[in-house]
């Protein structure tokens, strides 16, 4: 699992008291019992983890719920028309 950290926090295994840290403005992959620590559920309920999986599903459903608006055709350049004086300054460039 892949997390976003805006706060730095430290999660421990409590089988193995391993801990796992995560750096503030990080995206760090940790393993799954992090998801088991009480500080994980407490930090995702303030908001200050999330996981990368959820920003991304966020993302999926806010596009597909935005307006698909049709292209717009842009016009056709009009050729721009040469006189004798633009051309005698174009050959002296």
């Amino acid at each position: 699992m892949f997390l976003f950290s805006k706060k730095a926090l430290g999660f421990r295994d409590p089988n193995t008291n391993e801990i796992i840290y995560v750096r503030k403005g990080d995206v760090t992959e940790v393993p799954d019992w992090v998801a088991h620590d009480p500080l994980f559920k407490w930090a995702v309920a303030e908001g200050s983890i999330s996981t990368v999986e959820q920003k991304a599903q966020v993302a999926v459903e806010k596009k597909a719920e935005e307006p698909v608006e049709a292209p717009v055709e842009e016009p056709e350049p009009v050729a721009k028309k040469t006189t004798s004086r633009t051309r005698k300054s174009a050959a002296k460039e």
